[in-house]
């Protein structure tokens, strides 16, 4: 249902219930291991939540009833609205949720067991390799936050992509209590400074502080830049972490470029959704540097043949990315 300007001069900003959005994000900081029990994942998403109403800023907000006026309001700050469009015969809606709850599932299964999911795709475990599957969950699990905020809870753009970016955050504080960089000889400044951005950036996002419009751009910019670097210089990137030799070299260029596919993927949906594109369409963009990754190690770089993993597996993401894309990029 379009929003009208008029009607939202006689009535007060919308609220939105935080019984939800913070059910949520306590079981976001719960998928990340950072809970030292082994029964800390049930007690943080048990943990009673008082039920309060979370007033956002600037939300759905007209100045006044003129066609000047209400293009000034920023896509980014509006809720969601679905429509139906993309080449094949669902709706966006519909494929948006079902692909949001299969990224859920998937993500999970990475930042929960790194070293099953390594046993699964055949390749070899090693602290390294574990680790930074580990790291593709998260970021893949911070995007699925950002869908389910958007497509499941309604939420608008700047809150969902805070929501995402605040659950990094814990990963990070994991990384450096448990002297990661110490342990694979990458630099603990880089690790701060990582943390601190998406510190800033998620808090300026989810309570849509006046910068954040400028921040739903700047950082997906941002995250971009470093996919590519993952992506164009994998083995370069390898020795940055300080890894040159310490792993066999073809797995661990492997895994610095999914690294990098997955950054991308992110990214773009990030950077799409920033600019005001249409948020089912964010989506099908998002999926494109992810079906171009696989693309990339299935047929020209042939990492997939290397390592002897299962090529059935491929194709079902393959085929699932391109129906995604197909059904909501066009």
């Amino acid at each position: 249902q379009r929003h009208d300007c008029r009607s939202a001069q006689s009535t007060p900003p919308q609220t939105m219930k935080a019984n939800t959005f913070l059910f949520l994000l306590l079981v976001s900081l719960s998928l990340t291991g950072a809970v030292v029990n082994a029964g800390g994942h049930a007690a943080g998403a048990a943990t009673f939540i008082p039920k309060t109403k979370l007033q956002l800023p600037h939300q759905n907000e007209c100045l006044k009833d003129t066609p000047h006026h209400q293009k000034s309001v920023s896509p980014s700050s509006t809720t969601v609205q679905f429509v139906r469009g993309g080449a094949g015969p669902f709706k966006s809606e519909t494929v948006a949720k079902f692909a949001t709850i299969i990224t859920i599932l998937n993500s999970a299964m990475i930042s929960l067991a790194p070293a099953k999911t390594l046993e699964m795709y055949g390749l070899d475990k090693t602290p390294l390799t574990e680790y930074m599957t580990e790291w593709i969950g998260q970021i893949s699990t911070s995007q699925a936050i950002t869908q389910w905020s958007l497509y499941f809870n309604g939420n608008t753009v700047n809150t969902a992509m805070g929501a995402g970016t605040l659950y990094l955050v814990v990963f990070s504080i994991k990384s450096l209590l448990n002297d990661m960089p110490a342990q694979f000889g990458f630099s603990a400044i880089g690790q701060c400074i990582f943390l601190l951005i998406n510190i800033f950036c998620g808090y300026s996002l989810l309570y849509n502080k006046s910068h954040a419009d400028d921040v739903a751009k700047y950082y997906p910019i941002w995250g971009l830049l470093n996919a590519l670097a993952f992506v164009v210089a994998p083995e370069r990137m390898g020795q940055k972490w300080g890894v040159e030799g310490a792993e066999p070299d073809a797995l661990v260029t492997y895994e610095m470029k999914q690294t990098g596919f997955v950054l991308a993927s992110k990214a773009v949906y990030l950077l799409s959704l920033g600019l005001g594109v249409d948020t089912t369409k964010a989506l099908g963009y998002g999926n494109v540097p992810a079906l171009l990754g696989m693309v990339i190690t299935n047929f020209i770089s042939k990492e997939i043949e290397l390592f002897g993993m299962d090529a059935n597996q491929q194709w079902f993401w393959l085929l699932l990315k391109a129906f995604v894309i197909g059904s909501l990029a066009f």
